[in-house]
């Protein structure tokens, strides 16, 4: 749960800012927002309706389930990609799967680290080098 930054929702209603009376503040962006502005789920999520908070929550959802997968086929000793019937030789640095050589690479990733952006090469999986774009964007 983010803490509250103003009283008022702080996201816009065409050109000006609503200033309804804020719900909650968002997880991903730390604006507040109101109850039309945004959603509180029955779990704890805290996310306004900008396009990039709620692309990061969709994102999110299908990651778990695709990790759930990866998990499974790794606990029967296989690669996590469905279909992929060879050993386990990497693993992802993001989603912590274990992949065959032909499934993990190294690939030049980038972190947000407190809105800097930090560069490093890590061994990433192609599901997790497909998502890196949503989750940089602020």
């Amino acid at each position: 749960m983010a803490v509250l930054v103003s009283r008022i929702c702080q996201l816009r209603r065409r050109v000006f800012v609503c200033k309804s009376e804020a719900a909650a503040a968002c997880q991903y962006c730390g604006r507040s927002f109101c109850s039309s502005h945004g959603v509180v789920l029955a779990d704890g999520q805290e996310v306004c309706n900008r396009k990039f908070c709620v692309a990061k929550r969709v994102d999110l959802e299908a990651h778990l389930a695709y990790r759930h997968k990866a998990e499974a086929r790794n606990a029967d000793g296989r690669c996590g990609i469905e279909g992929c019937e060879a050993s386990p030789g990497g693993h992802c640095v993001r989603c912590k799967g274990s992949y065959c050589y032909r499934h993990v690479e190294g690939r030049e990733d980038t972190l947000l680290v407190n809105r800097v952006r930090i560069h490093r090469v890590a061994s990433l999986c192609r599901h997790c080098w497909v998502r890196r774009p949503i989750w940089l964007r602020t």
